[in-house]
């Protein structure tokens, strides 16, 4: 799975390059947000999406997995 980091608020506008303003996404929710969709996100990572007419959207984040090398053992 490949992603795009996209800042939250946008570095053009003082958006700071930092693990509370950075998110992973797919390659057309990237292209979505730069058509004119907002999204906000909170402390715990959850996001608020509002789409050009007005609708909200909330997504969380998912679980972080993490994965052993188990060669040799």
């Amino acid at each position: 799975v490949f992603t795009d980091t996209d800042h939250v608020t946008a570095y053009q506008r003082g958006g700071p390059t930092t693990d509370t303003n950075l998110q992973c996404l797919c390659r057309h929710h990237h292209k979505m947000k730069q058509s004119g969709w907002q999204v906000v996100m909170n402390t715990a990572g959850v996001c608020t999406w509002t789409s050009p007419t007005g609708r909200t959207y909330t997504t969380e984040p998912g679980l972080l997995q993490t994965y052993r090398d188990t060669e040799g053992l």
